[in-house]
Parts: C-alpha cells; structure tokens; sequence
C-alpha cells in the first residue's frame, strides 16, 4: 500500500509520512504518492499505554546494525520521532519484565483504514472485541469441523472441493482427481479430521499417490485431461505435470509429515527419502531421467510417460523450507520455543543413534540421541550437561560455552 508500484523503497521514501494519532495513540502511516488508493492509511496499534514508538528507520537499525540485529532491541525505550523527512518504518517496542512462571499476553493489530475515521473505528473495534473474535473464531472452526466430516467424508477418503453446481471434487464418482493428497494430509496435520477416517485417507495416499518404483508422490490421481470438469488453470497443464496430478513437492512433504504425526515414523522416512533430490541423481540413468539439479529441492516431478520423474522447476525455495521443517523439526524432532529446545525425535528402526550440532545464537549444543536396546533396565531421559532433567525441553542460554546433551529414547 506503501509502494503501490513496487518500486524500489527508496523512490517512495520521499512520499511516506508517520504519525501518531491523538486519538487512539495507534502509530499511523500514508503514502502521500499512492494514486491507486488514496486517502489509505496503514497502521500498528497494541494494548500497553507505555509502548514507544518511532517512523526512523534509521533509529530502529542504528548506525551499524541490521534488520536481524537492530539497534532498537538494546534500547529501553524509542524516540518518538514520527513525520515527513525521515527514512520512514513504523516500530512499535513493548518493555515489561516477567518473574518466573510468570505470563503476559500483549494483543499488536496491524490494519489499513480509508481514511483516518474509519482507522479509527477499526481501532476501537478491536481492541473491543479481541476475545469477543477469538470465541467467534473457535466456535466457526468447530462448526466447519463438524460439517467437513458430514458432508466432505467420501468413503475412504476426503473430498478435495465443491464446484459451483455441487458436484464433488476428489471423489470416487470423478473420472479425473479421484483422490486429492491435501485433504487426507491437512486433516491429519491440523488435527481436525477424525482419528478413524485420517488414517484410512493416508492409507489411500499410500496406495494410490506413493509410487515407489518411479520415486514420486503425486498430488492427485487421475490426472485432468479430457473431462468437462473445469478446476481452473491447472488444468492448463497437460496431464501428469506440475499441478495437474504430478508430483507438487509442498504437498508430497505434507503426505510425509501427516504419516509422521500419525507415529507412522517408517513410512515417513521413507516419503522423506524418496523426496531427497539426492537420491534422483545418484547413478547416469537417474541424471538422464531428472534432468535438474540433484541438490536443490524442485518444485515438482512429472508423474506420467514419457516425461515420468523428470523435474520440473528447482531452487523452489517454498518447497525446501518445508523439507527443512519435516526433516528438523518432524523427523528429528527439534522445536524451537523461545528460549526453549523441544526435543521429540523420531529416528528411523535403522538408526540406532544419531548427533545433532545446534547453535543457538553464539552458543553450540551437541546433542546425542540413542536409542535403547529391549533388554535393557534404562528409561528414557534427558540430561544437559550431566544433569538429568524433567520432560522433553531444556532451556537453551547464549553463555559462549559447549553444551552437551544426551537423551535416550525408545
């Protein structure tokens, strides 16, 4: 809304202007050039009289700092400074402290108005109503709950969508996209779908989508080709690549993280290593097949002859920042909350052990994970340093020094 053209920052520096609203303290923002909208007003509003603010961005950085390390974070408060004439961003800083066991909950409302009026009435609004729309959210979330699996439930798994005639999409009855991978996969990541029925729909993900052979994992089957069924521009793809029933490696990982959470750890890893580039170019005959980069994560694999596991569009960034999180934070099981290490892996039945080398800002923690024999007396633990701890979490502290962990699981 600031830089309606989407030029360069500095181009449409000159033309924004920050202020703060006497009426609701909110820190407001305005293009003066934007002739797409005019009149638009963006703003950041919190619930704490004793915010700060600034619209330097010069302040919030500092001389020497950056964006990862602003100067604004060893500041106790910010200066105020807002209006026309400065290298204009909109900060807004919280400071409260904390005793132990100790929470707080601050609400940040980040909004566009028309104008000024109507800013201030979203304001008003919902710093009104925040848990009056939090219920509200819930109870519409239980709602669609319970209508997905009245209405969406196909016999053996879910359907993907409606057309506007009512007729089903990612269903038996179809003659093309029978089954759709995401629905099976996001009622099991988003722990809405029923235990039961998710388990039978990843079985058929398994059955009908995973092709071992050809190392793939289509995101529907069959592909649209001839039928009178319009899904839109997907089906501008000719059958079998990228979206119309290829592999689509956002949804192939989701497949995997959904076999995972199910405690499917086997078929999981297996998923994962078939959506490892690596493995689609480790002989010339597989080079001949891919054709792209076997160390970057693509964006899909074509699914049928005479094009069957060549890759499509690499360097997909989207798709390898979802194979990161499966393999860090599903597979082996570290979850970062706050200060705090979660630590839950889930190692292959090959695996009897494994390291990991995690840094936590300036500070290496080296963490073994072993898995114990059958016939042995010890109990699963978790140890920081030689001391044995409660659980599966260990505050993590940025001292400069080598941590060991151990933890043993079954």
């Amino acid at each position: 809304m600031l830089d309606p053209t989407g030029e360069l920052r500095q181009k449409s520096l000159l033309h924004v202007r920050t202020e703060v609203d006497s009426k609701t303290g909110a820190l407001l923002a305005r293009n003066f050039n934007n002739t797409e909208l005019p009149g638009r007003i963006v703003f950041v509003d919190v619930n704490d009289s004793s915010r700060t603010v600034t619209g330097d961005r010069k302040e919030f950085i500092g001389r020497n700092g950056s964006l990862a390390q602003p100067a604004a974070l060893k500041r106790a408060c910010l200066s105020g400074k807002v209006g026309a004439g400065l290298d204009p961003c909109g900060a807004v800083q919280v400071v409260f402290d904390l005793a132990i066991a100790q929470e707080r909950e601050t609400s940040f409302r980040l909004g566009v108005g028309r104008d000024l009026a109507d800013v201030q009435s979203l304001i008003h609004r919902f710093r009104l109503a925040d848990g009056a729309f939090a219920d509200r959210c819930l109870e519409q979330a239980q709602r669609l709950q319970h209508n997905i699996e009245r209405h969406a439930w196909d016999g053996q798994w879910y359907r993907r969508a409606y057309f506007d005639n009512g007729e089903a999409l990612g269903s038996q009855t179809n003659a093309e996209c029978q089954i759709d991978s995401l629905p099976q996969s996001w009622a099991v990541i988003s722990g809405a779908g029923e235990a039961g029925r998710t388990r039978q729909a990843m079985l058929a993900v398994d059955q009908r989508l995973v092709h071992r052979q050809t190392g793939l994992i289509q995101l529907f089957d069959p592909p649209f080709d001839s039928s009178s069924s319009n899904p839109g521009y997907i089906k501008g793809y000719i059958p079998g690549v990228r979206e119309n029933g290829g592999q689509y490696t956002h949804a192939a990982i989701w497949s995997a993280t959904a076999f995972a959470l199910l405690g499917d750890s086997e078929r999981a890893w297996e998923l994962f290593s078939l959506l490892n580039p690596i493995h689609h170019g480790s002989t010339p005959e597989q080079v001949a097949t891919y054709k792209a980069e076997p160390y970057v994560v693509a964006a899909d694999v074509y699914a049928l002859p005479p094009h069957t596991g060549r890759g499509g569009w690499s360097w997909y960034t989207g798709a390898a920042a979802w194979m990161y999180r499966l393999l860090v934070e599903t597979l082996l099981g570290i979850n970062l909350e706050g200060d705090k290490l979660r630590l839950k892996p889930l190692l292959p039945a090959a695996w009897p052990a494994c390291k990991i080398h995690y840094r936590y800002r300036q500070t290496i923690y080296h963490i073994s994970v072993t898995r114990l024999s059958g016939e042995g007396a010890d109990e699963p633990s978790l140890a920081l340093d030689g001391e044995r701890l409660v659980g599966d979490c260990l505050r993590l502290s940025d001292d400069g020094l080598e941590h060991t962990v151990e933890m043993l699981v079954r």
